[in-house]
């Protein structure tokens, strides 16, 4: 329900601050859809925008299985995404602005929607961006090119994801929907599996649902009713936050999605877990993450056992990265590299990598003590065709090594 006006509503921090707190308990909750209130809520929201409401409320159990059947729905059915109930969203955003422009406490309001905002993308606003970015690479096209994205995505089930997700489709069009429906999509199970239109849909069916319990706008809009402020009925939306996962308004059906099993995030908001998927959906889909940076599950396995050799087994550069940054660059190289030069200017050292090129530094000495007096040495990455210290030192400076002059430089 929308809250009531209280007439000793006061904008204050503390204020902002548990309401905050309220909506991250609703983007972090878990357990069953509850259908009854589902259907309640999207009837009404279809109401507000004018429309009838759908004669069908396909359920399914993650948003990889959503964007997908909006995908499919939208394209070969006519079916597709119904644009009044985000015209409906979009103008509610533009009204408040208005309303609140028209006060004389305005920058009150548009600090409040500032320091609301920042809070809630601490609780649980970055968990979007990083489920579309997972969706992204799983829905990549091809069996090479999915092979390759999967590399460097921690998704739950490595293997056939596409067949996964289709599969479940069918069975699921099969027990929901009525013939005329999908029958219409059954064949599609192949050509979805061969033409990016239907994938480049999926994706684009990421960024046009709404989001649920993972709304970012609807805590602002709540708080603004809270106070008095004057906005159409949110009760359509707020019982959909509190009951489902991302949901999808089609003309003759509405898709929505359950939220998740699982949820672990850090201090910051952001995806993480150290023992497992970061999130996980009823039907098995769903990601590993470290500290909102979306990994394959071998990732966590090093984090805990922090293995030098893993990071030269790693064969995508980016993890890699990540992984040296980790372990310490130094402790990276001192475990397994091979000094081949050394001159007055320092150490060159070099390190084999799977399926890149080998990563060589040099290793210079600090001309200035520490302040307990001893003196650190450390490492610098040089491009791998230099051949002496001396030419890797002045490569940092833009130099050649006939140019560089040490004393000069000191």
């Amino acid at each position: 329900m929308s809250p009531k006006p209280s007439p000793d509503f006061k904008l204050t921090t503390d204020a902002i601050t548990s309401h905050a707190e309220r909506w991250r308990k609703i983007g972090l909750s878990h357990g069953p859809t509850d259908k009854a209130k589902v259907r309640e809520g999207v009837a009404k929201i279809y109401r507000l925008a004018k429309m009838t409401p759908p004669s069908y409320i396909f359920w399914l159990s993650s948003p990889a299985t959503g964007a997908l059947a909006t995908a499919l729905l939208s394209k070969k059915t006519g079916r597709g995404f119904e644009p009044n109930v985000r015209f409906f969203y979009e103008s509610l955003q533009k009204n408040l602005k208005k309303v609140i422009e028209r006060r004389d406490d305005r920058e009150q309001w548009f600090e409040a929607e500032k320091e609301l905002h920042r809070q809630i993308y601490k609780g649980y606003g970055e968990i979007v961006p990083e489920l579309r970015r997972a969706l992204q690479i799983q829905l990549t096209i091809g069996t090479a090119a999915r092979a390759a994205a999967n590399e460097g995505v921690g998704v739950s089930r490595q293997e056939g994801v596409l067949d996964e997700l289709l599969n479940q489709l069918v069975v699921e069009m099969d027990v929901q929907l009525p013939p005329h429906l999908a029958d219409t999509l059954k064949p599609l199970r192949a050509e979805a599996w061969q033409l990016n239109q239907t994938f480049a849909a999926a994706l684009a069916a990421t960024w046009d649902c709404h989001l649920g319990s993972l709304d970012t706008d609807l805590p602002f809009f709540e708080l603004c009713a809270a106070s008095g402020l004057k906005l159409p009925s949110l009760d359509g939306f707020l019982t959909l936050a509190q009951s489902c996962g991302w949901w999808w308004p089609l003309k003759e059906c509405c898709i929505v999605s359950a939220r998740p099993q699982v949820t672990k995030v850090d201090d910051d908001g952001k995806l993480h877990s150290p023992n497992g998927p970061a999130l996980q959906y009823m039907d098995g889909w769903g990601v590993t993450a470290w500290h909102g940076r979306i990994v394959p599950p071998r990732f966590l396995s090093f984090a805990r056992n922090m293995n030098s050799q893993d990071i030269v087994n790693e064969s995508n550069s980016e993890l890699r990265r990540v992984m040296i940054d980790m372990f310490g660059i130094e402790a990276f190289m001192l475990s397994g590299a091979h000094k081949i030069q050394e001159d007055e200017c320092g150490e060159l050292w070099i390190k084999e990598l799977m399926d890149d090129e080998p990563l060589v530094m040099v290793r210079v000495t600090n001309s200035t003590p520490e302040p307990d007096g001893h003196i650190k040495k450390y490492f610098l990455r040089v491009p791998p065709n230099i051949t002496s210290a001396r030419e890797a030192v002045a490569w940092t400076f833009g130099m050649t090594a006939d140019e560089y002059n040490p004393r000069k430089q000191t």
